[in-house]
């Protein structure tokens, strides 16, 4: 390559470097991807765990003494994986509460979301709880469950 060619040379360095810059860039994007996906699919397995069989025993429960409980939940919910509960009585229904954990670093963060009242008197609330690293303990969330409810009770009757 001669004096007048070595632009050629200065062109091929600067487009390789643009290449491997963005090479890099779609490896840092990918690479904090897939850490959000491993965090997000851990937090949708401990939602399953004791939070979702807290939630199963306290409907069962409530069926059982004449309520409507329906189990919902929403593993893909852009917010986070959730576990929730609908009580109904013959009025209609009174409580709506669910338990999300939002991925987080370095553990995830729980939160009750919460509404009681009428299908036209609802305000949401939401309040995060302190727990462990693996979320709640089925006797916290059967707790917080039952405080909800009572407060429902007493606030819609």
């Amino acid at each position: 390559m001669t004096d007048s060619d070595a632009w050629k040379q200065d062109i091929s360095t600067i487009v390789g470097q643009k290449k491997q810059t963005k090479l890099d860039a779609a490896k840092e994007k990918q690479d904090r991807e897939d850490t959000y996906t491993r965090a997000y699919d851990h937090v949708r397995e401990l939602v399953k765990g004791q939070p979702t069989e807290a939630f199963e025993q306290f409907g069962s429960h409530l069926s059982a003494e004449g309520e409507t409980a329906k189990l919902k939940s929403g593993p893909d919910d852009r917010n986070g994986p959730w576990v929730g509960i609908e009580v109904a009585d013959v009025d209609g229904k009174f409580l709506d509460v669910r338990l999300q954990a939002r991925v987080g670093d370095p553990a995830p963060q729980w939160f009750w979301v919460y509404a009681y009242g009428d299908r036209g008197n609802r305000n949401e609330q939401e309040e995060e709880v302190q727990s462990g690293e693996n979320g709640p303990s089925r006797q916290d969330v059967i707790e917080t469950l039952t405080e909800h409810y009572k407060t429902a009770s007493v606030k819609y009757r």
